[in-house]
Formats: structure tokens, C-alpha cells, sequence
């Protein structure tokens, strides 16, 4: 596994990061899932874990998104309202975002 680039001054093995992002029970699961999804593109997320995944714990870990977290509770509601994904366990309207990114 090629280590990415935005794991560049961080000193996690590949292997390491791609099994704590992928269970929920680690304990830098959560810390180092925020990490994915604030440093990588998104088209590298899914190298990584699964959509599926990310909305299980999407709410959980927003907060630590910071800037990043508006695109991707815009781009989960959008597959949500498209079908692509049905309401996840924890959801809750009041806490989403329906809007548009900034470009």
C-alpha cells in the first residue's frame, strides 16, 4: 500500500491507518477517520474506507472536521435525497446541513 500524501508528517504505516479508519472500536478510530476526510481529497476517501462507513459515524466526528465538515454532510444529504443512501441510525434533520459548499 502506498503511503499517501496526506499522511506525510504523520508516521502511520499505510496498513495501520486503513485498519483503525475501518474499525469502529479503535481507539484512534474516530481521530484518525476526522483525519481522512479533512486532509484527503475526496475521490482518495474511498480508497480508504467506504461511504457507508463515513455515514455510520458522520455525526460523531463532524466536529472535528472543521471547514470540511459542511461538504460532507452536504454531499451524504445530497445521495440521501438521491436514494443512495438510506437515513442512518443517529439522524437527526435538526443537525444537518442541506446546503451548498462554498466554492
Amino acid at each position: 500500500m502506498k503511503h499517501p500524501d496526506f499522511l506525510w508528517d504523520r508516521g502511520i504505516p499505510p496498513e495501520t491507518f486503513h485498519r483503525v479508519v475501518n474499525d469502529a472500536g479503535a481507539p484512534q478510530h474516530d481521530a484518525w477517520l476526522a483525519l481522512l476526510l479533512r486532509e484527503a481529497q475526496p475521490k482518495q476517501v474511498w480508497g480508504w474506507t467506504t461511504p457507508q462507513h463515513v455515514d455510520q459515524h458522520l455525526s460523531r466526528i463532524g466536529p472535528r472536521l472543521g471547514r470540511r465538515q459542511t461538504f460532507w454532510l452536504w454531499l451524504f444529504d445530497g445521495w440521501r435525497e438521491s436514494g443512495l443512501l438510506g437515513p442512518p441510525a443517529d439522524y437527526q434533520s435538526s443537525t444537518r446541513i442541506s446546503k451548498r459548499p462554498k466554492s
